[in-house]
């Protein structure tokens, strides 16, 4: 479960749901791309990003969030949500 407002968000992943905070004053950056027939969204929490021939490396902190765990429309609300929040 994702929760999204002014402030940042919250993940809750896992069987016991234990929450996982990322205030909007620490998300550096937002990638998102399609990998293998799914989307997926790097948060980047000081991480960087280098692109080269095709390839995304991403080294350092970041959230990785893939679209199969939700239904498609869904994960499509939550990518215009974090890009609007991340500027």
């Amino acid at each position: 479960m994702i929760e999204i407002d002014s402030a940042g968000l919250t993940l809750r992943r896992g069987p016991a749901g234990r929450p996982t905070v990322i205030p909007v004053s620490r998300i550096t950056g937002v990638e998102i791309f399609d990998k293998l027939g799914r989307k997926v969204v790097n948060i980047l929490t000081g991480g960087s990003v280098a692109k080269m021939l095709g390839i995304t490396l991403i080294s350092g902190p970041h959230v990785r969030i893939a679209s199969d765990a939700f239904n498609g429309h869904e994960f499509e609300i939550f990518i215009q949500r974090i890009r609007a929040l991340a500027g």
